[in-house]
């Protein structure tokens, strides 16, 4: 597997098995689908002795996120993509909501007692907090289909947008009422690319939509 150049060190886990993405400065982020994958993503990262960010909803649900990047190195613009990814795939998104609060820490923050169940993780000290938006746009990384912040596909960002042919605006995405094999037909016409449902789905979070 191709790993990417910005990671300084392979990654410890097949980052493809699991939520991810590319930042618009091109550093790869990755995210538990489910608590036993957030589980394994932090025991990993832990073992390794790496001090990176971690985020999460400040509700429960959502992905541990990482960025792979040293904490001093990430952009403030790279902070709130990373935020903004953790907040579109929890389970804020399934409610309809349109914003959640998004808490980040330090791995070496991060604790584990034999009480906690799997996916949960205790943290001390002080945790930064910032409210993101829950909206997508869809783009091709390393040749598969992402549903990414919408900031990590402005001017100036190493992704190109999924556009809608008519407008040439691109596609954006928030919670809404639209089932994924509807949105797959509609995006199929709206963006004359041939999208497959598989990829569709897994680019997806889970929940209803709303294409703007």
């Amino acid at each position: 597997m191709r790993k990417h150049a910005n990671l300084n060190a392979n990654p410890l886990v097949d980052f493809k098995k699991f939520r991810w993405f590319y930042t618009s400065k091109k550093t790869l982020v990755i995210g538990g689908k489910s608590a036993m994958q957030n589980e394994q993503l932090l025991k990993e990262f832990k073992k390794s002795g790496k001090e990176l960010l971690v985020f999460h909803t400040a509700l429960p649900g959502s992905p541990f996120a990482i960025p792979l990047k040293a904490p001093e190195k990430l952009t403030k613009q790279e902070k709130e993509e990373v935020a903004a990814f953790t907040a579109c795939f929890s389970r804020q998104w399934r409610a309809g909501k349109s914003e959640a609060e998004v808490h980040s820490f330090k791995l070496s923050q991060i604790y584990k007692t034999k009480q906690m169940k799997e996916g949960t993780w205790g943290v001390r000290g002080v945790v930064a907090k910032q409210n993101a938006k829950l909206e997508l746009a869809l783009t091709r990384q390393e040749g598969v289909l992402r549903a990414v912040p919408t900031g990590t596909i402005t001017r100036g960002s190493a992704w190109k947008a999924i556009k809608n042919t008519r407008t040439k605006k691109p596609i954006t995405l928030r919670p809404g009422k639209i089932n994924k094999e509807y949105l797959l037909a509609k995006l199929q016409v709206l963006t004359q690319e041939a999208i497959s449902e598989r990829e569709l789905i897994s680019a997806l979070p889970s929940g209803g939509f709303k294409i703007e």
